[in-house]
């Protein structure tokens, strides 16, 4: 039970990226308390007082309780704050960091950026972090794992917890420090070469491991106010630059309370209810893809955990709900491993691209929720079974009635139904079967033609037969807006709609400024009553091999070359045999006849 709602809580994270943004207040501490002259107004609608919604609570909040205090200021009376620069060390890796050592915290802490960065191990743990008067600032949902090492000295390592929140002080000090307050600074070796320079925080080192980071040496009076501590990093130095009358000065006390057993039955039942309330899975209720059954205890069934996927970029389905039939049942074997998946029916996806590249007029479109437009044999919907609220908001067992993604077999069966499709409407719609069959990917329609005419008719053909038998397609888009005159504007894949121009280029990467000059024209002048000439090239050494094929098109008197496409490989480090691959030469081949390349 414990694996099956752990899974379902996995959801959690993904409802939150999708929450409204401006319901999180914008602090330069994500557990900040701000004290001022002028009282300070709600972050929301500026008003004093305002009433905050009450906090849903736990059982458990008290079973395991930590108090993590940390406390620091910074105005514009321009205060330093101890920083060091650090190595954040996983598997062998070092990572420079920014880092605020705070004798004031019992814990330490690692900003949300940094740990993705990295990717660090972590367990889940439920925490409340708290700021002044005890008010519920910030949560953090992981506790991970990592070393500590000083640049100057990385024979020594500190290995450490720390608490993932998504920001922490952020930058410090609050404003650049004038070189000139600086003019008396001895020659020490600073743990922050730049500490008068604002800069991000990335890890708050906090009392846990403190000792260990202090030495012996101190110095007062540095500057005239400055106190100086010697650590393993360098020195690092604290204390006020120039005395005023700040007019903000910020502060923070860090409470952490565990709520909890993060793993605890209550725990995941608490956030299993909460997920109930996701609006897509009432699609599946409202379009029929699932039905309610009474629970059942004599009979084979299995219940699938599942959690949500969030893709922001998507223009269609931001949110879809992904379903996890490799997850053991009581008897330690899942769904997939009784199943077999299939062989492999999808089409290669590079050979799919070529073959676009040879249409002068293209268009794509894909089939909307493909998957969950196909039925599944009741006798076999027992095992597609999930616990789900009813429209009257009950717990109830459901049974999924349709191809379900997740389960291993779910992409042979679906590409399955396709090709039987495409056999069925071979007569009456012969160029929707031709596409079906060779010019597909999964549910991506990846066609074309060579005149404009052509192009039309294909895609009403596609339409008409994908759409009487239950795959629309949606999400289209082609390189000539004309092509797609009778197509739905909501079905494009912008209302705007958006062009592929035929000399279209092949993204690069950024980081080589000279691949930005690289063009590779996406149509090659192919047409069925040209020649054309496919030429091979290929080379290897002992450290590399390659191969490149070109397209020769002659139009008359008239001819153009293309790459077409072109792969490298690093060789192997040991190399069989007795040949001297570091002569080898380059070798050509190729091959002329008229072009029949799609029957």
């Amino acid at each position: 039970m414990n694996a099956f709602l752990s899974e379902r809580y996995r959801t959690l994270e993904a409802i939150e990226d999708m929450k409204p943004t401006q319901a999180v207040p914008k602090r330069l501490q994500s557990f900040e308390t701000k004290v001022s002259t002028k009282q300070k107004g709600c972050d929301l609608c500026s008003k004093e007082n305002h009433p905050q919604p009450p906090r849903p609570s736990s059982r458990n909040a008290s079973a395991s309780t930590s108090a993590v205090q940390t406390f620091f200021a910074s105005g514009t009376s321009a205060v330093l704050l101890s920083t060091a620069i650090i190595d954040v060390c996983h598997l062998g890796t070092n990572y420079r960091a920014r880092a605020l050592i705070d004798s004031g915290s019992e814990a330490t802490f690692i900003s949300e950026r940094l740990f993705n960065l990295i990717k660090l191990p972590f367990r889940n743990t439920q925490t409340q972090v708290s700021g002044l008067n005890h008010s519920v600032s910030a949560k953090s949902s992981k506790l991970c794992h990592f070393g500590i090492r000083s640049p100057t000295k990385p024979g020594l390592q500190l290995d450490t917890e720390a608490y993932v929140l998504p920001e922490l002080s952020g930058k410090l000090p609050s404003y650049p420090i004038p070189r000139n307050s600086l003019k008396d600074l001895p020659a020490l070796r600073w743990a922050d070469p730049t500490f008068f320079e604002s800069s991000q925080i990335d890890v708050l080192i906090g009392a846990d491991i403190l000792p260990s980071i202090m030495m012996d040496g101190t110095r007062q009076n540095i500057c005239g106010s400055l106190l100086g501590q010697e650590t393993i990093f360098g020195w690092v130095l604290t204390g006020l630059i120039s005395k005023g009358n700040p007019k903000r000065v910020a502060s923070f006390t860090t409470q952490v309370h565990q709520i909890g057993d993060p793993d605890s039955l209550d725990t995941l039942l608490s956030k299993f209810w909460e997920v109930e309330d996701l609006p897509v899975k009432m699609e599946y209720l409202d379009l029929g893809h699932i039905k309610e059954v009474p629970p059942t205890h004599n009979s084979p069934s299995y219940h699938l955990p599942h959690h949500a996927v969030v893709k922001p970029e998507s223009t269609t389905t931001k949110l879809r709900v992904v379903f996890n039939a490799s997850s053991p049942s009581a008897n330690g074997t899942s769904l997939n491993d009784i199943l077999h998946a299939g062989p492999v029916l999808q089409s290669d996806l590079t050979i799919q691209v070529l073959k676009w590249r040879y249409f002068q007029y293209v268009f794509s479109a894909d089939i909307t929720k493909m998957y969950r437009q196909i039925w599944v044999d009741p006798k076999h919907t027992p095992f597609q079974r999930i616990l789900f609220r009813n429209k009257e908001r009950g717990i109830r067992d459901f049974e999924i009635k349709t191809v379900t993604f997740g389960v291993n077999c779910a992409p042979f069966l679906a590409i399955r139904v396709l090709q039987q499709l495409a056999e069925d409407i071979q007569v009456p719609f012969p160029n929707a079967s031709r596409i079906i069959q060779q010019h597909m990917y999964v549910d991506d329609v990846l066609a074309g033609a060579n005149s404009f005419n052509e192009a039309q008719s294909s895609i009403r053909e596609l339409q008409a037969a994908l759409s009487a038998s239950g795959f629309p397609l949606r999400k289209w888009t082609s390189n000539n807006k004309s092509v797609l005159k009778d197509v739905p504007a909501e079905h494009l894949l912008h209302s705007e709609f958006l062009d592929i121009d035929a000399e279209s280029t092949a993204k690069t990467l950024d980081e080589y400024s000279d691949l930005n000059q690289i063009r590779v024209p996406r149509w090659i002048w192919y047409q069925p009553e040209v020649i054309i000439e496919h030429h091979g090239f290929c080379d290897a050494s002992q450290r590399t091999y390659g191969a490149a094929i070109y397209i020769r098109v002659e139009m008359g008197q008239k001819i153009l070359t293309r790459l077409l496409t072109a792969k490298t490989r690093v060789a192997p480090k040991t190399i069989s045999g007795g040949t001297d691959q570091s002569g080898c030469k380059g070798h050509e081949s190729y091959g002329q006849h008229k072009a029949t390349l799609f029957q």
